[in-house]
């Protein structure tokens, strides 16, 4: 019954340290580092300018923050839904590997057939 009991102190600590690495990942310095080794960061924020980034970084970060306004969360429970968007991107990912259509056209079919299974078509 002992080995149960936990240090309340020892908790808190580690939940005091867990948060501190967590603000360190998440500010400024921490994300631009990222940045810099061609990692997206997740702040939103963060400003793109600067002499430490080139262009094709700042391209990339443009683009990626463009398709994340866009993007919708994958379902993290097994439903339908999900299993539909695992099946068709698994099918897409095989056409263009096998040479059978360019990314552009697959991404294209597979938003419209995946609109289409999932009732939103006029979306």
């Amino acid at each position: 019954m002992r080995g149960q009991i936990r240090d309340a102190g020892k908790c808190e600590r580690l939940a005091a340290c867990k948060i501190d690495s967590l603000q360190l990942l998440i500010g400024e310095e921490a994300q631009r580092e990222l940045l810099k080794s061609d990692i997206q960061p997740s702040r939103k924020d963060l400003k793109l300018a600067g002499e430490d980034l080139d262009k094709l970084q700042i391209a990339a970060a443009q683009a990626f923050r463009s398709q994340a306004e866009q993007g919708q969360p994958m379902p993290n429970l097994p439903t339908r839904e999900r299993d539909l968007l695992r099946r068709e991107l698994e099918r897409m990912q095989q056409l263009v590997l096998l040479g059978e259509t360019t990314p552009a056209d697959a991404v294209t079919e597979t938003d419209k057939r995946l609109h289409e299974q999932l009732g939103l078509a006029d979306q």
